[in-house]
C-alpha cells in the first residue's frame, strides 16, 4: 500500500488534486474537509493515501490527516458503501462529528448524507457504532490546538513503528493520565514508556 505521497500541488479541487513527485504526476481523490487544508498551487502538499483496486481500476484516494483516513476505511468495511460514498460521508462533516454521530446512533444526520439511505445509515450504525464510539470520546474532549498535537504525536509514533491503531490507543491513554497542557514530546515520551 502506499501509505502516504508528497510532492508539489499542480492542480487542486474540491474532489481531486494532482501532486507531481520526481516528474510523476498522481491524480489523487479527496474528501472537502483535505481540500480545506491544502496550499496554495505550486506548493509542497502531503497526503494520507488509500490505494483502492479493482478488476478494471487502481484509484488513489488522499487525506489530509491519518483520521480521515482511518474513517475513510472504516466505512469501506461496510457492505454497500464503496469509495465514492465514503469520500461523500467525509465531505459532509468533520471526522469528529461523523464519529459521534456513529457512537450515538444519529441516523438523521447521518441520512441527510446525499446518497445514505436509511437501510444503509442502519447498516453502518450496526458495524461501526461500538468502534466510533472508542474514536469518538477522546476527540470530543479536546481542543483543536490539542487535537494538532495528538495528530503530530500520532504521525511520530507511526513513524517509529507504531501500528496507528497502538499509537492512537497510546495517545488516547497518555491524554487521560495527563491534567496539564499536552505537548508532542509528553504524549510520544508516555507511549513508549508504556509500549
Amino acid at each position: 500500500m502506499i501509505a502516504h505521497i508528497q510532492g508539489q500541488l499542480q492542480e487542486k479541487h474540491p474532489s481531486k488534486v494532482v501532486l507531481k513527485v520526481h516528474g510523476v504526476g498522481f491524480f489523487i481523490h479527496i474528501p472537502v474537509p483535505t481540500y480545506e487544508t491544502l496550499p496554495e498551487i505550486g506548493k509542497e502538499a502531503q497526503l494520507y493515501t488509500h490505494l483502492h483496486v479493482r478488476e478494471d481500476a487502481l484509484t488513489l484516494f488522499g487525506f489530509a490527516t491519518l483520521q480521515e483516513r482511518e474513517l475513510f476505511l472504516d466505512l469501506l468495511s461496510v457492505s454497500g458503501i464503496g469509495p465514492r460514498l465514503a469520500l461523500t460521508i467525509l465531505s459532509s462533516a468533520p471526522v469528529a462529528e461523523l464519529y459521534r454521530y456513529l457512537a450515538e446512533g444519529d441516523n438523521l444526520s447521518l441520512e441527510r448524507v446525499p446518497g445514505l439511505g436509511k437501510k444503509t445509515v442502519q447498516k453502518l450504525l450496526l458495524e461501526l457504532k461500538d468502534k466510533a464510539a472508542t474514536r469518538a470520546e477522546p476527540v470530543s474532549q479536546v481542543s483543536k490546538a490539542d487535537r494538532q498535537i495528538m495528530q503530530e504525536a500520532l504521525q511520530a509514533l507511526v513513524s517509529l513503528g507504531f501500528t496507528e491503531a497502538e499509537a492512537r490507543q497510546s495517545i488516547n491513554k497518555a491524554v487521560k493520565q495527563n491534567e496539564a497542557e499536552l505537548n508532542v514530546e509528553d504524549l510520544v515520551r508516555s507511549a513508549l514508556q508504556h509500549k
